[in-house]
């Protein structure tokens, strides 16, 4: 408790700083969407017929079912994500035949080696071994698969016509994407079972598109807004709730130039397109913000297929669209309830009020074994003990129900399935809503990431953490005790009772703490010696001046990135790209780097021990300042050396050397320190002694007995332990 306690009262407004920023990667997710008006939503559909008691669905083949699939990274150097491509096209898309299905990037994994981390280079091989997978199983189609390049499948690549640009070579659509001029956004309608949909897709990556991690964003810019607006335009008679999005990147992970945010947002809202389908984040359960002025866009994001072995089985039942995400290593049958839909996802665009018309309507896939019954439970209540199996849809059951009974706020739906030649029983629940009332996504780091601008938030907590160590705790104290000394201000004597109180503060009276850790951090920070001071300064700076890291970007040209954008030279033509990796990176080197060498310098070179305190209560705090170094110097390293080599290490000024040199020099100072106090001993206790606040400026733990130039101006009884303990401060100097 004393270890805590010390800690926090020497660290506490560095701590909350930190605290802040991780629980900014949380609080978007903390907003409720709005609850949506029935009267107002799914205008271009009429009511329909109460069918809801029906012991028959007259139009059961519309409803119809797709798959999506997402970051596959097909591979050459690793057989496992192509086996697990072909173990969903053999054992899940081809038995469960879904009408289409929708790929959202990262086709190909697109590294150098077997070993690369970021060393990118675009592999025909593994296109070829997409294209052949999709010959095998019948869905090399253009009205079957439908497919978008990811970050993955675009890093390295010059432009549009470059002979390594394999996706307009091997993606099922290339004849299509031909014929249509290669379009940024391509608009791909389908016919099924009498009904239209249209599905747009959206290719967020530039030419030359630099290696990773420099490619990891993708840019929203007007060419692609106007693009979608004519397609928009120029579909007839369009339902809003069948037009699909899909796209690699979430909106919240694009770069948008100028007024791009506000012209795709008007265009979504003028046509009430509002649902998202993308991959790229490697998250499961990772939705996004739901209609909202802010974010008019249902976003979906999907866990890869490599990593998490996830699809998605999206159904539309007219005009209302459901879905489910199943990881291929589930062997439960894949249930999505069709009506009423999750709560969480009612959209704008949908015939929200045909929920109350239908049936409950439920599809299950089960393509290795038989079902032997569906139940159907609403509110603990049971409603069906086993559903009809409709004879025009394989995978539809349905049930008839009152939903007069649930008209007010949320409810609870559950669907218990079980199959022959099996004891267990599986099940889904979710809640739903009949009056357009909405259910709270839940919070949670993947969904907060979804519902903020990424790249905004980097930047405002980069911008931040830049003024408040390297202006407001390196750089003011030393000008504000510069300021008290020259001076001789009255204040100072308040200042000076301000730090010994807070030296002997014993309770947990945050707001004194806090009141007091002001002054005390002030005294604290101002004491480096001068060569630490300039050493600060100098990184503080280079963290803008100088490249954060220098890396080759594309066909072997290297280029340096700064923390807020990188720029390299290619066909005589200077190209600059907004680096947010390496703003990630600044953030990082500030809190793992700048921020400890701050703390060490300042804590380990000042006598701050309370009375009878055992030294290792002293020293070990500071432990977790060198712990942040040795994080730091493995995370850079192994981005570094692992992702470009040595020479990109070597050639990294401000992120790799600073980083050395500080965990060297901060371990020195804290042995140094270390071995000081253990030869003072423990027998006698030394205060703070603020009266030489103007000469304790080196690495020493002892205070001298030089007397202040502006002493006689201050009342010493009035410091009350300050004068009483001056003596003994210098008979134990040194």
């Amino acid at each position: 408790m004393n270890f805590f306690r010390k800690f926090l009262r020497n660290n506490l407004i560095t701590v909350l700083i930190y605290l802040c920023f991780i629980l900014t990667l949380y609080a978007p997710a903390l907003n409720k969407p709005d609850d949506l008006n029935l009267s107002e939503v799914g205008k271009s559909y009429s009511s329909t017929e109460d069918l809801s008691g029906s012991d028959s669905i007259t139009n059961a083949n519309e409803i119809i079912h797709f798959i999506q699939v997402t970051d596959t990274h097909v591979n050459l150097f690793d057989d496992e994500p192509n086996d697990t491509l072909e173990d969903l096209l053999k054992n899940v898309i081809k038995p469960l035949s879904p009408s289409f299905v929708i790929h959202t990037g990262d086709i190909t994994d697109g590294k150098q080696s077997a070993s690369s981390i970021f060393e990118t280079e675009q592999k025909e091989g593994e296109w070829e071994i997409y294209k052949n997978l999709l010959q095998k199983y019948g869905y090399w189609n253009e009205s079957l698969w439908f497919d978008i390049r990811g970050n993955h499948d675009s890093c390295g690549v010059k432009d549009l016509s470059s002979p390594n640009n394999y996706f307009y070579q091997f993606s099922p659509q290339s004849a299509y994407l031909e014929r249509t001029g290669k379009k940024r956004v391509n608009h791909y309608p389908l016919t099924i079972s009498g009904q239209t949909i249209h599905l747009i897709s959206f290719d967020y990556y530039d030419y030359p598109q630099a290696g990773l991690p420099y490619g990891l964003y993708g840019t929203l810019n007007d060419e692609i807004i106007d693009q979608l607006t004519t397609i928009l335009k120029n579909i007839e008679n369009m339902e809003s709730s069948k037009v699909i999005l899909f796209g690699h990147t979430p909106t919240a992970g694009l770069r948008m130039l100028d007024d791009s945010k506000e012209k795709f947002k008007s265009i979504i809202k003028k046509y009430d397109v509002d649902l998202y389908l993308n991959g790229h984040m490697h998250q499961t359960n990772c939705e996004g913000f739901t209609l909202s002025d802010e974010n008019p866009l249902l976003e979906l994001e999907l866990a890869s297929l490599k990593q998490s072995q996830y699809f998605r089985m999206g159904v539309l039942n007219e005009g209302l669209f459901s879905f489910s995400d199943q990881s291929l290593t589930d062997d439960s049958p894949v249930i999505v309830i069709a009506n009423p839909k999750d709560a969480k996802y009612l959209r704008k665009s949908e015939p929200l009020y045909n929920m109350k018309n239908q049936q409950i309507r439920v599809m299950v896939f089960s393509p290795e074994e038989e079902i032997d019954y569906v139940k159907c439970i609403i509110n603990e209540e049971m409603i069906s003990q086993e559903m009809d199996h409709d004879s025009n849809n394989a995978y539809l059951y349905f049930a008839t129900w009152d939903p007069s009974k649930y008209d007010g706020g949320l409810h609870d739906i559950e669907i218990q399935v079980k199959l022959k030649n099996n004891k267990e029983i599986w099940n889904k629940k979710q809640p739903f809503s009949l009056d357009g009332t909405r259910k709270w996504l839940g919070a949670g780091y993947s969904k907060s990431m979804l519902q903020s601008n990424m790249i905004n938030l980097q930047l405002g907590w980069f911008v931040f953490l830049l003024v408040y160590f390297i202006i407001l705790q390196t750089l003011f104290p030393k000008l504000f005790m510069f300021y008290l000394k020259k001076k001789k201000q009255v204040s100072y004597k308040k200042f000076k009772q301000e730090i010994i109180d807070f030296e002997q503060i014993k309770t947990f009276n945050l707001l004194k703490i806090i009141k007091d850790h002001v002054y005390y951090l002030i005294y604290k920070n101002s004491q480096t010696s001068t060569a630490q001071f300039i050493y600060l300064m100098v990184i503080g700076i280079a963290i803008l001046a100088v490249p954060i890291t220098v890396a080759p970007m594309i066909d072997g040209i290297w280029a340096g990135g700064w923390t807020t954008f990188t720029v390299f030279t290619h066909d005589d033509q200077t190209t600059s790209h907004f680096f947010p990796v390496s703003l990630i990176l600044g953030i990082f080197f500030i809190l793992l780097i700048y921020s400890p060498t701050l703390q060490l310098f300042t804590s380990v070179n000042q006598s701050t021990v309370t009375n009878n305190e055992k030294k290792r209560n002293y020293y070990c705090p500071n432990i977790f300042y060198v712990f942040c170094f040795i994080v730091a110097i493995i995370t850079f390293n192994v981005m570094l050396i692992g992702g470009w080599g040595v020479v990109s290490s070597f050639l990294s000024f401000s992120l790799m050397w600073p980083s050395l040199i500080s965990l060297i020099w901060g371990i020195t100072i804290y042995v140094k320190a270390f071995k000081n106090k253990s030869n003072d001993g423990d027998s006698d206790h030394k205060d703070l002694d603020l009266d030489d606040l103007d000469t304790n400026t080196d690495n020493s733990n002892n205070v001298t007995d030089k007397k202040n130039d502006y002493d006689d101006d201050l009342d010493q009884p009035s410091l009350g332990s300050s004068s009483s303990t001056s003596s003994k401060n210098n008979e134990t100097s040194d």
